[in-house]
């Protein structure tokens, strides 16, 4: 039996870096072989699914990621645990565990799940460099920045872009007609959503701007914008005051596939950052057309006109057009795409191909 430990140190969420963790946490479990393990940060958002399994391990982390008493916590839950292999997640685990694992000569893979550049000069990578020996990566552009870098080689990173599961985001099994119902919309009523924690990087803001330019002349003009994830009070209360009565904000949700399956149009308008946001092949899984930014990964999915539609980053007039364009299609023209986004989603982006490409990289490891 060999033994997997991941580690991640979010302070916010749920979101989706921590919801895909624990689904992929469970199938690694689940595989012969193989015994997972997760610590996460206490109090932290993982604390609320997997609180109570035998296999987390609740973890405090100091204030700066160089205090020696997360090392010798870290330290000490290494020599209890003894995992072949160690898999971070996020900086600060990234640090306290790598250096750990270094000093208990575990081998380390890192995720990665946003695609900003790595720093220079290039000692400043130390947590990439020397903590760690391979590289999974929330998409293909996450992989070419790293590569890129001089630093990395091709032979470490494995492409682990968000994956979802096909026995719950079935197309044949969600309640097509849940929104209209909670939010009590007239019948014909046509609903743009989008689906993510709300912070600047996600450009919701964006969405609503382009959401207030939509002509009332569109057919069937009853629009209304919604948005399902963990948003302040702060954020629901500005943004939708651009249109009273229009503009939904629903909160962190457990039923997600349920939301997107009752919208007529997904919208991701990231400004940057992104790996391959999950709630894409989510989507795409239950035949829901899907207009995404042209920034970060989230071009590795979504292919213009074939598998969803793509616009420029930080462009709601742009957008706007492109959603009063998917709107107004051709019926069988929509149908076709959505069914060349569903053959790919099934394809490429389930979690057992996830956790197929992790045991890729720890069997890389372990072989060495």
């Amino acid at each position: 039996m060999s033994i997997v430990l991941h580690t991640e140190s979010l302070r916010l969420g749920p979101g989706g870096q921590t919801i895909r963790l624990v689904e992929e946490a469970r199938r690694l479990n689940a595989r012969d072989g193989w015994s997972c393990h997760v610590v996460g940060r206490s109090p932290g958002p993982l604390d609320a699914d997997l609180q109570g399994e035998e296999w987390y391990h609740p973890f405090y982390f100091n204030r700066s990621k160089f205090h020696p008493g997360s090392l010798v916590r870290a330290l000490r839950l290494l020599k209890q645990i003894r995992p072949d292999i160690l898999h971070t997640h996020s900086s600060y685990d990234a640090w306290v565990f790598g250096v750990a694992g270094r000093i208990l000569g575990i081998p380390i893979v890192r995720g990665r799940h946003s695609s900003w550049p790595l720093k220079k000069p290039a000692i400043r990578n130390f947590a990439y460099t020397r903590l760690a020996d391979a590289f999974t990566v929330s998409g293909a552009t996450i992989g070419r920045i790293l590569t890129s870098s001089g630093q990395i080689r091709d032979e470490q990173v494995f492409d682990t872009a968000g994956g979802f599961d096909p026995a719950r985001f079935d197309p044949d099994l969600v309640d097509r007609e849940l929104l209209q119902h909670e939010l009590g919309l007239a019948p014909g009523a046509k609903i743009i959503g989008a689906v993510c924690m709300v912070r600047p990087t996600k450009g919701i803001d964006i969405l609503v701007d382009a959401f207030s330019r939509l002509p009332d002349s569109l057919p069937g003009a009853d629009l209304h914008l919604v948005v399902a994830g963990t948003v302040s009070d702060e954020d629901r209360v500005s943004l939708s005051s651009a249109s009273p009565g229009r503009i939904h904000f629903l909160g962190y949700r457990e039923d997600i596939e349920h939301i997107i399956g009752s919208m007529d149009l997904l919208v991701v308008p990231s400004r940057r950052a992104d790996g391959v946001p999950q709630v894409i092949p989510q989507g795409m899984a239950l035949r829901i057309p899907v207009i995404g930014a042209r920034a970060a990964g989230i071009p590795d999915v979504i292919t213009e006109g074939e598998t969803g539609f793509l616009v420029s980053p930080e462009d709601p007039e742009g957008l706007a057009m492109k959603i009063v364009s998917v709107l107004s299609m051709d019926s069988s023209d929509l149908a076709a795409l959505l069914e060349r986004a569903y053959s790919r989603a099934l394809e490429r982006h389930t979690f057992d191909r996830v956790v197929d490409t992790y045991l890729d990289a720890y069997d890389y490891l372990l072989s060495r």
